[in-house]
Formats: C-alpha cells, structure tokens, sequence
C-alpha cells in the first residue's frame, strides 16, 4: 500500500459530497474541487458505486481519468432501495457486475483499492474474499478491504483474502472508535478515517443546515438547540486552534492524522477553498499534551 502514503500528509478526498447528500453542487464546482486537491498534493480519491447511483464515480472518471499518479478507492455492496433504503448484496455475480461498472465509470483499468460498502449477512464472508482474491488475479482491483465493519471482523477476513484497509467513521466525535487505528495498524491496514470533521459539527456548523436534500437536516447535533452544548463541548478545539492560529476543522483533521501513522483521513471538501484545511492541518504540529488534551475532550465531544 506504498502509494497510499504519497500526496499531502496521508489526507484523502472524500467525494461523495461532490454529488449531492449534503446539498445540491454544481458540476464545475465539483470538478474544481477536485482539481484543487490535485495541485496541492492529494492523492487519495475516496468514492463508491452508490454515491449519487454512480455519478460519483463518473465524476472522477471525467475529473482524473485514468492518470497513474493517484489512487481511487470505490466500494460495492450498496445500493439505494425504495423508500430511503440500502439494500446490500456481496453475492459473486453482483459484486462482479459491480466491479466492472465501476471500471467504466471510472475510466480506469484496474480499482486500486476496493471496499466491501457494508456487511452483507446472507453472503460468507469466506466467499466474499475469494472473489476479492479473483479479482487481485485478474488484475481488476489491486487491494481489498472493508467499510462499516470492526477490527475483528477484518482479521477474520484476512485469513482468506488479505485485508489491505479499513474504513470507519472517524473523529473526535467518534470518542468510542479511538483505538481501532491501533488494531489496524498492528495488522499493517490502512485506516480511512471517514466524517474527519464530524460532518461539519467539529467546524462549528450547528443550526442552520437547511438546503434541500442536506442529510444533516434530521441530525439532532445540527439543530438550533443543540448549539449550546456544541460550543461547550468543542472549548478545548477552540483553545488550541487559537493558540495556533488555525481553525477548529484544522485542529481536528491534525488530531486524526496524529492518531495513528497508518490513518487516512478523508475530508469531504464542497470547494477548492475547503480543500485548503486539509493543507493547514497537514502543516500543525500537535504537542503530546494538546493530543491527549483533544483526545480527553473528545469523550464531551462524541454524541
């Protein structure tokens, strides 16, 4: 997984909000974004087949193409059903289907890194991973790993297929999941810190979150009345992004890279001008005492 550690300080592009789920964006802006992330470094490209029902990943097949110096991560397992929900399917032919349209989409010959999207509890694990280890083969895909699952499944996992990496939500509101970089890393996995800013309640965005398809709009942590205890829970941000001049979002993307050196943390950026955090936040240099100062306050932060 060496090319992974190439570009800004091991920081990734999360790019499912460059198609909607947070709100509506246009193309250009998108395409922008991404651009962005290029000039200053970023490698990483973070998408999956059921991100805006693959448009997403049409997004960066248009966007990147298929240039040899970045690496795109997509997932399969996923898909949106009626009424609002998932369904998951790991079975051979759809995880195969999956693949190759991911492939089209993307305009890429082979996926660098892919992630089973979720568990799916009517497939074995154990044939899941053969096909994965078909893929690798074939030349398909060049590493496998999981999204949405624990530590202990992915070492299970990896008795038949390795496990290359791991996606999680990850932040320091996410207090509960703070050693599972640790676990991963004693297995040599990537960890891919998803939701790094807490999907934008470790950036102060609280109330007000009403633009038309925003998920965030049925959060309770993004309605009015929960600022309050917002603020009071993030004073510790606050102080050390102060004493460093920097914002709260750039504190909280350092304190995930210093969490571990095999996290990823993938931020969702919506415009070139977010893309600038994650290169202040590469550039912090944490204390050991602000470190345990964060991760201490992280157990007020998490809800």
């Amino acid at each position: 997984m060496a090319a992974v550690a190439a570009g800004t300080a091991r920081i990734g592009l999360g790019c499912m909000a460059l198609t909607g789920i947070y709100g509506a964006i246009e193309r250009n802006v998108a395409q922008d974004t991404i651009h962005a992330a290029l000039e200053v470094g970023i490698r990483l490209f973070d998408t999956a087949a059921l991100y805006a029902d693959g448009a997403n990943e049409e997004l960066l097949g248009r966007t990147i193409g298929s240039r040899d110096d970045v690496f795109v991560v997509t997932k399969f397992g996923l898909s949106a059903g009626g009424n609002g929900t998932l369904v998951r399917d790991s079975s051979p032919a759809a995880m195969r289907a999956s693949v190759d349209a991911s492939l089209r989409r993307l305009r890429r010959e082979r996926i660098d890194l892919l992630l089973q999207h979720r568990p799916d509890p009517r497939r074995n694990d154990a044939v899941v991973a053969g096909v994965a280890a078909d893929l690798m083969r074939e030349g398909k895909i060049a590493a496998f790993g999981l999204s949405g699952s624990t530590p202990e499944r992915a070492e299970e996992f990896g008795r038949t297929s390795p496990v290359a990496a791991m996606q999680n939500e990850f932040s320091l509101a996410t207090p509960e999941r703070q050693d599972e970089p640790a676990i991963l890393d004693r297995a040599g996995a990537m960890f891919m810190a998803y939701a790094p800013l807490g999907r934008g309640l470790l950036t102060g965005r609280f109330g007000n979150v009403s633009m038309p398809g925003d998920l965030r709009e049925r959060m309770p942590q993004f309605q009015d009345d929960a600022e309050k205890a917002n603020l009071e829970r993030l004073a510790v941000v606050d102080d050390i992004a102060a004493k460093h001049a920097v914002s709260r979002a750039a504190v909280a993307l350092a304190w995930t890279l210093y969490a571990g050196s095999n996290v990823v943390p993938i931020p969702g950026a919506r415009s070139p001008e977010h893309v600038m955090t994650a290169i202040k936040a590469a550039n912090l240099a944490l204390t050991p005492d602000e470190m345990l100062r964060l991760s201490a306050g992280a157990q007020q932060i998490g809800i």
